[in-house]
């Protein structure tokens, strides 16, 4: 008999295999696997989001997978001022999802413009920044959401980002409409929210974020999208088409995985979108497979390749001696989005404009 200590209560359940292997994982998105006669963890994967829900394992062309639903999805933690996550971690290398933040507080023009008049008593930018890592801690870095200093946990990980100072401001002061990460505008004060926002600016690389921006940006409230917009930002994510909807691959506005790079220009109609060129996806032959691959990284050490094979993309990371890589594919857009008819796909399109417009 053994036991495996650990800091947090588990919430999610184990799968035990054949193998003698034990998976499950933790609150702060760590997939893991145990020997199951010794106790002793023998690999481990950071899915970016917290564990609740059971592994499973099943088998393709007699390949044997293992998968586990990640993140907070359905529980109400906006009430702890968290970001929530639903994503899906395949531990065999392959990790993709969507990411869902919750909530969003629409706040008025009168208390930016309280948040702006405190700037003219606030602190130097290191008392701020210290503020800000304390109001974090309290607030976002509980385990079940962000991690301390902005690692992953049960949301996402927002330390080395890139994120520019305007989408931060906007983010945490309003929240993103439809999902679970809530604003804090009506919840910190004025001098808590600046502070938190230049923290998470200095996180993403901003050595000195511009305080008087802060908390200040974005005074006026989301314009409504056209009812051919929000049709087509409906089918964009349509839950129902399973792996057959564009957010498998694209991510709009902090929906969808962003396993493609974003689309230098919209396609002009539906043809051209289907028609869509795709010259960064290469061909791969890894011993006895061959995979259209969109490259993320080649090193001395490892190749790190999305396959495209079917949908979901499947994210792998192999040997560099193992595989050839040849440019051009056979993998075509069209054979990707074949669940949508043209109707949807125009409406899809006129998101995408009134998107790019903002």
């Amino acid at each position: 008999m053994w036991s495996y200590p650990y800091k947090y209560v588990l919430a999610a359940s184990m799968l035990a295999t054949a193998g003698d292997l034990v998976f499950t994982g933790d609150p702060e998105g760590n997939s893991f696997a145990l020997d199951a006669r010794t106790g002793d963890k023998l690999w481990s994967f950071q899915t970016d989001a917290g564990h609740r829900g059971s592994a499973i394992s099943y088998s393709v062309n007699g390949r044997q997978y293992v998968a586990t639903p990640t993140g907070w999805q359905g529980a109400d933690f906006r009430k702890y001022g968290c970001g929530v996550v639903s994503r899906c971690i395949f531990s065999t290398g392959l990790d993709f999802g969507g990411v869902r933040v919750a909530g969003g507080i629409e706040v008025t023009r009168t208390l930016f413009m309280l948040a702006v008049g405190v700037l003219a008593s606030a602190q130097n930018l290191p008392e701020v920044l210290k503020q800000g890592e304390k109001v974090f801690s309290e607030t976002c870095a509980t385990g079940y959401c962000h991690g301390v200093r902005g690692t992953p946990a049960g949301a996402p990980r927002l330390v080395g980002r890139g994120f520019d100072q305007a989408f931060i401001n906007n983010t945490v002061t309003r929240g993103v409409t439809g999902t679970a990460m809530s604003g804090f505008a009506a919840s910190l004060s004025p001098s808590d929210l600046i502070a938190v926002i230049a923290y998470v600016a200095s996180l993403n690389g901003i050595a000195n974020p511009n305080l008087a921006a802060a908390g200040g940006a974005p005074a006026s409230p989301e314009v409504a999208l056209s009812p051919d917009a929000s049709r087509g930002r409906q089918l964009f994510s349509d839950a129902a088409r399973g792996f057959a909807r564009c957010s498998t691959c694209h991510q709009i506005n902090g929906i969808g995985i962003s396993v493609a790079t974003p689309m230098a220009q919209i396609p002009v109609s539906v043809p051209a979108l289907r028609a869509l060129a795709t010259p960064q996806v290469s061909t791969a032959d890894a011993g006895s497979e061959t995979m259209p691959a969109l490259v993320l990284s080649k090193t001395s050490r490892n190749v790190i390749l999305y396959d495209l094979t079917t949908p979901p993309p499947v994210l792998r990371t192999l040997e560099p001696t193992s595989v050839n890589l040849a440019e051009g594919s056979a993998w075509r857009h069209a054979s990707v989005i074949g669940s949508y008819n043209d109707e949807e796909l125009g409406s899809i399109l006129i998101y995408l404009r009134d998107v790019e417009k903002r």
